[in-house]
């Protein structure tokens, strides 16, 4: 994994951008673990869907935004950001992003 080229041409071509390996994880579970942030973005454009989950039960929306890591946080938002336009997918996960961080502001306000 990670090879933007391979990725891209394989979309082109028909690839199922959420096909499951035998983990049911998909190519952007794949990508985000391995922080392969131009495929996760070439993915996210493409119209991945990041609330698949995998056997264990964790979509990639989870694997990022359930974890305390920021650095992913702040690279994924940025990468949703710039998806939102093209891809229905992401515009749908940065708008669970966003509840998620208004749920959190509220908490942390009382």
């Amino acid at each position: 994994m990670g090879d933007l080229q391979s990725a891209g041409h394989l979309l082109r071509n028909g690839a199922e951008i959420n096909a499951c390996d035998h983990n049911h994880r998909t190519p952007l579970a794949d990508a985000l673990f391995h922080r392969h942030w131009a495929i996760v973005e070439l993915l996210a454009t493409a119209d991945a869907d990041w609330f698949i989950e995998n056997d264990l039960g964790f979509s990639p929306f989870f694997l990022i935004f359930g974890q305390r890591d920021a650095v992913k946080q702040e690279q994924v938002v940025a990468i949703l950001g710039r998806a939102a336009a093209s891809s229905s997918c992401a515009a749908n996960a940065l708008k669970e992003y966003g509840k998620i961080v208004h749920e959190t502001d509220l908490h942390s306000e009382k």
